[in-house]
């Protein structure tokens, strides 16, 4: 049997009579995805991207893949 009740795409419970709303979880989310992907395309281990990542969130490397913001 299928739940009734809507969730988010992060999978918090949503108010079905209000349109979905992109969170910064998300966002977060499809960045390290698309950060992740681009990185291993480029022959990276999943170790290197790993520590990547990490410092990229810590601020100590700038990333691969830029978000557009328009």
């Amino acid at each position: 049997m299928r739940s009734l009740t809507k969730r988010d795409s992060d999978g918090t419970f949503r108010n079905g009579n209000k349109p979905r709303k992109t969170t910064v979880r998300t966002v977060r989310a499809r960045w390290v995805e698309a950060e992740g992907l681009r990185l291993k395309q480029m022959g990276m281990t999943y170790e290197a991207i790993a520590g990547h990542i990490t410092a990229v969130g810590r601020g100590l490397e700038p990333p691969a893949l830029r978000c557009s913001t328009a």
